[in-house]
């Protein structure tokens, strides 16, 4: 089974705060498929990575609201490739910091 992420996410990086928050995501398959792709790009030998989840999903919710706390900063490379993996799915993305 293959998720397609192509919602209008909204996805903040703050490098200074080793902080990414990702909203408006409408199910819990898509926030799960999210979460792999993640550590797919930013996981390395080292760093951990701490997810909150917050929010509801479904009809009447407003969406789950992922926040992923690092305890090493982004690299640019790592930014890059994130910015990229969200703007390719049609998610607005900004980064601060």
């Amino acid at each position: 089974m293959g998720v397609v992420v192509s919602m209008g996410l909204l996805v903040q990086i703050f490098r200074d705060r080793r902080e990414i928050m990702i909203s408006g995501i409408p199910t819990q398959w898509v926030a799960e498929r999210i979460i792999r792709d993640i550590n797919d790009i930013i996981q390395k030998r080292g760093s951990d990575l701490v997810y909150f989840f917050e929010g509801s999903p479904g009809v009447y919710g407003g969406g789950l609201v992922i926040r992923v706390v690092l305890n090493t900063s982004l690299g640019e490379n790592e930014v890059n490739a994130l910015v990229k993996y969200f703007e390719l799915r049609n998610s607005h993305v900004s980064v601060y910091g």
